[in-house]
């Protein structure tokens, strides 16, 4: 997918770090995982994991892969939201389907993308340990194992087992 980072390379490693500043200080801050009133703390750790992303590219590379995808899922789970509210349903309800499993719907895709994004950030640590005259043998690529037929395969029957197993464990309503 292409980004409008793409038009500016040498923005990708600062949008990561911004990134990676701005959720970490907003995560520290709402887990207050070191107590209240500690702000200038969370800011310090948010800081050095910010520039540790700036200086070592594959976290940049992955951030900035990944960051699009989480952002377009977040806004269509939004508006699939607000669309099922406008037919009346109340927020509360669709919080509780959500909350019930919906949210598999939303994390394995997640997932896979983020699969795939790390696998471009290593093959980016690769090149650059192959610059160095670094190179490590046998090894194959996580998209060739991901994607080959028999995992693939394997993937669907798990699929299907698994929700047949859901759907024939239900106890239906009323009996």
């Amino acid at each position: 997918m292409a980004t409008p980072l793409d038009a500016i390379p040498s923005f990708g490693p600062i949008f990561a770090g911004l990134f990676i500043f701005v959720f970490i200080y907003g995560m520290l801050l709402k887990t207050q995982i070191f107590g209240e009133n500690k702000e200038s703390i969370y800011g310090a750790i948010a800081i050095l994991a910010a520039a540790l992303t700036l200086f070592y590219k594959p976290a940049a590379v992955f951030i900035v892969l990944f960051a699009p995808w989480f952002v377009v899922t977040a806004i269509m789970c939004l508006l699939i939201m607000a669309g099922i509210m406008m037919f009346g349903v109340s927020s509360k309800s669709v919080m509780e389907g959500f909350a019930s499993g919906g949210y598999w719907a939303i994390l394995i895709p997640l997932i896979l993308f983020m699969i795939f994004a790390a696998d471009k950030a290593f093959d980016v640590a690769e090149d650059e340990a192959a610059q160095l005259g670094i190179e490590e043998e046998g090894n194959d690529s996580v998209r060739d194992i991901l994607f080959h037929p028999n995992i693939l395969g394997l993937i669907v029957t798990l699929l299907t087992a698994g929700f047949a197993v859901l759907f024939l464990s239900m106890v239906p309503k009323g009996g």
